[in-house]
């Protein structure tokens, strides 16, 4: 049942879920295509651009990272903003298991990756609003999944649900409101999985002021135009 909450939007917790950028780990499909050093420079740009979302929320602020040996890291990447270490299991495990850690009364928390950089603090805010409404937020995105999702509610059980598949959207939102939560969507963002995912958002982010933004661009023209020589070559 939907029916207004108390707080508002920028009661809501902001957590950037991620991954320390390393060699080999994360960006595989797009290292398939390109090579190691293209995706693990990549990952460290899309990380730099979640941390500017992060750093320019206005209410609390939270970075979960998988590892406890990344906790400084963490720390020095968001500085003021606490540090959560994820734990073991998969990614739903994990995201349970932080959401009941942060868990503050009935104040809203939302949880972003580092996949979707054409997110802006405009987009976040809109769906801590629509928390004030629904039991449960989503950010669509383009492959299936979702850049963003936010309950005030709770998770259904987070584990068995079909992550890092198309899926994942409609599954996610099916099991929410089969314990009763209602669900409100935002229209969609493109995660960077693979390069042809970048072609689809370059036209938007080389109108993104942001400075995170501006250095992804940039670097990734020159990284293709060195990827090219290397091939030609």
């Amino acid at each position: 049942m939907t029916h207004t909450a108390s707080h508002n939007a920028t009661d809501c917790t902001l957590v950037l879920f991620t991954k320390r950028p390393r060699a080999g780990v994360g960006k595989q499909r797009v290292a398939a295509e390109t090579d190691a050093t293209f995706a693990l420079e990549l990952a460290e740009r899309l990380f730099s651009c979640a941390a500017e979302d992060l750093l320019a929320w206005p209410g609390p602020r939270v970075i979960c990272v998988d590892r406890t040996n990344d906790v400084d890291w963490a720390a020095r990447q968001c500085p003021g903003v606490r540090v959560v270490v994820q734990g073991p299991g998969n990614l739903g495990a994990r995201l349970q298991r932080a959401t009941e850690a942060l868990a503050n009364s009935s104040a809203p928390i939302l949880f972003i990756g580092s996949d979707a950089p054409t997110v802006n603090t405009t987009y976040l805010l809109e769906a801590a609003s629509a928390l004030t409404t629904h039991d449960v937020a989503l950010g669509a995105a383009a492959d299936g999944g979702v850049v963003a999702m936010g309950t005030r509610a709770g998770w259904p059980e987070l584990e068995p649900l079909p992550w890092s598949t198309d899926m994942l959207g409609a599954e996610l939102a099916s099991a929410c409101e089969a314990r009763g939560s209602s669900v409100q969507w935002l229209g969609p963002h493109t995660d960077i999985d693979t390069p042809n995912a970048l072609d689809a958002v370059m036209g938007t982010l080389a109108l993104d002021g942001r400075p995170a933004r501006r250095n992804l661009v940039a670097w990734l023209q020159r990284a293709r135009h060195e990827l090219e020589a290397r091939h030609i070559a």
